[in-house]
């Protein structure tokens, strides 16, 4: 049997003010008694420098680490 069906998702207490985004991945699974997760709303362009400065550090500690060795091991 197949429709759409519509639930009451309840109320929503955030602890922050801010931009919050509501989506369904499976509106055709939702049923009575579905947990609902609202997380805050993070732009891509917030993650992207955060990602490339994680990636950027851990390169240099790693060239640090291999400089380092190199130089333990009396190579100039």
């Amino acid at each position: 049997m197949g429709g759409n069906s519509s639930n009451p998702l309840g109320e929503f207490h955030c602890n922050e003010p801010g931009d919050y985004q509501i989506t369904c991945l499976t509106p055709n699974h939702i049923r009575p008694g579905f947990l609902l997760e609202v997380t805050p709303y993070v732009s891509p362009g917030g993650v992207v420098p955060l990602i490339l400065g994680t990636l950027l550090a851990s390169f240099m500690t790693i060239g640090g680490l291999i400089v380092t060795l190199l130089k333990l091991g009396g190579q100039p």
